[in-house]
């Protein structure tokens, strides 16, 4: 298919191609109840009771035969390294037992286990048990030191381990080394959730106190929803927020005042969540999904959304800086430090570039001796690979093929950039972009789209690997459109075909569509908030038919 505006080449979706043996078309009711009974069919089949964890069971018996010990639970300062430390400590509360919370500082001892937080809280007069939620796989120097001086530990953890052959001398729940190919799919948050199912038969403790949390750790760490994945989000938003108290006041102070969808999840309360450990601490988000006073969840809700619109802020300001440095946005390698640049946000500002030009991208923050940045790219250059060949030059780097983060001392900058440069230029491997197309409308009544968005809905919810799907529509004429926004940077639309109005926006639009021509787009479906039962287009993308 020819490029669009956003330079994207369009695909027809390949396990819809398969079944149908063409893009399929919507004309009547009919045709969506065969494209989507199909898709039902597909998120179901991805369902299976043959979920196996290893370790799971010794750690739902070791967990109920605890009494007296000092348990301190250790996570991340990220959304699934927050909910799996409050899953854990529900499930201790629930039992009747007190623990004690660390979380990792991103600006004072990063990610990983703190040996420093830890020593803090050891009782000397108990034994100390530490429960290390989403990482420790890898940290087995660390643990080795935990164990010499009398800590007994637990990892519960969903990354990578460096090497798969070699045996671990301590407790881990961890798929990626043992387990079915439908358990690695697990957030840390959902692996926490399992083990609850394991440990409680009282449903409404986990519809309530567990599902929230877990739903919010899995689709903030964007894992593949299908599956157990899947199972917990679906299940979880009949009920969200259950009766945690601080995420009512989140959803409050975030005026969602719709039902909670997964893109609720991933997109707004998600991202605050994150933004204090960005910004300051990620404690108060912790302290948030805890608190059973309303007033004190209140005021913790309000700082999450302070720290969330700085976060934009920093991110909005680096971004500008980087767009006006840009001089060939046809190079694919991107490499940009500046005194400006906050570590919390290099990553968010290194996903932007990327989104928006492709290629690849290396934001790090000059500040002090050391220079700390995040890497992201689209699949033309693998950054695990790039960082690895660069150990010789940076003080730490690693990370997986799209993402990754770096530490390098000030003077090796230019040595930094140059072989940054090089390496990318050699290894670079052209990735075409794609959007995916599930099927074809022809018909644009209100009865047929109202129809249409009830079945998508079905699907929810949607994640990688159980995309939203986007839909085609062909030979649609522009009647009117208007730019809208503070930055005049989106666009309402209307369409005509057959006599037929679609209407619809366009959010950050590369190029103005313009009122008489004919055009192909790419849309999604959503409920406009303004005019009940009525249905329009997001448009995600458009060409000249």
């Amino acid at each position: 298919m020819q490029r669009s505006a956003r330079k994207f080449t369009w695909v027809a979706r390949k396990e819809v191609f398969n079944e149908f043996g063409k893009l399929p078309s919507i004309e009547k009711k009919g045709d969506a109840e065969n494209i989507f009974a199909f898709l039902r069919k597909r998120v179901e089949e991805s369902i299976d009771t043959s979920l196996k964890i290893s370790n799971i069971d010794n750690f739902a018996e070791e967990i109920l035969k605890l009494e007296d010990e000092n348990i301190i639970l250790h996570g991340d300062y990220d959304v699934d390294g927050i909910t799996s430390v409050a899953i854990l400590s529900n499930i201790f509360e629930k039992l009747g037992k007190k623990s004690e919370k660390i979380l990792p500082s991103r600006f004072e001892s990063g990610y990983g286990i703190d040996i420093k937080k830890i020593k803090e809280k050891l009782d000397l007069s108990k034994k100390n048990i530490v429960f290390a939620l989403d990482s420790g796989t890898n940290e087995l120097d660390k643990i080795s030191f935990l164990k010499k001086n009398g800590v007994q530990i637990y990892v519960i953890d969903h990354h990578e381990p460096e090497s798969k052959d070699k045996e671990v001398d301590f407790p881990i729940i961890n798929p990626k080394y043992h387990g079915t190919e439908n358990a690695k799919i697990l957030s840390t948050a959902g692996l926490c959730h399992v083990l609850a199912e394991k440990i409680f038969s009282d449903k409404d403790f986990l519809y309530d106190e567990i599902f929230p949390l877990s739903a919010l750790g899995t689709v903030s760490d964007v894992s593949p929803m299908v599956g157990k994945n899947w199972q917990i989000v679906k299940k979880s938003l009949e009920n969200f927020p259950g009766n945690n108290i601080g995420l009512k006041k989140l959803i409050e102070v975030s005026c969602i005042n719709s039902q909670i969808k997964s893109y609720h999840l991933g997109f707004i309360l998600g991202p605050k969540l994150n933004a204090s450990g960005r910004i300051f601490s990620p404690n108060e988000s912790l302290d948030l999904l805890l608190e059973k006073s309303e007033e004190k969840a209140r005021i913790l809700a309000e700082k999450l959304d302070f720290y969330n619109k700085e976060r934009q802020k920093i991110t909005k300001l680096a971004l500008e800086k980087i767009l006006e440095k840009i001089e060939d946005k046809d190079s694919k390698i991107f490499i940009f430090g500046d005194e400006s640049f906050k570590k919390g946000v290099a990553g968010l500002v290194a996903s932007e570039v990327v989104e928006r030009f492709g290629g690849a991208s290396f934001i790090y923050e000059k500040s002090g001796s050391v220079f700390t940045g995040s890497a992201r790219s689209d699949g033309s250059i693998d950054v695990s690979k790039v960082l690895s060949n660069l150990s010789d030059v940076l003080i730490s780097g690693g990370g997986h093929k799209l993402a990754g983060g770096f530490s390098l001392k000030r003077e090796k900058e230019d040595l930094f950039k140059d072989r940054l440069n090089e390496i990318c230029r050699e290894n670079f491997k052209k990735v075409g972009r794609k959007l995916e197309v599930s099927f074809e409308i022809s018909n644009f009544s209100q009865e047929i789209l109202q129809f249409v968005f009830k079945k998508i809905s079905d699907l929810e919810p949607f994640g990688p690997c159980n995309n939203s799907p986007k839909i085609i529509g062909r030979g649609l004429t522009l009647i009117s459109e208007k730019t809208i926004g503070d930055m005049k940077n989106h666009q309402r639309v209307s369409f005509v075909k057959n006599q037929q109005i679609l209407d619809g926006i366009q959010f950050d639009f590369p190029e103005k569509l313009k009122v008489g021509s004919r055009y192909d787009i790419v849309f999604s479906l959503s409920e406009n908030n303004f005019e009940d039962g009525k249905f329009e287009a997001i448009v995600e993308d458009f060409r000249e038919s």
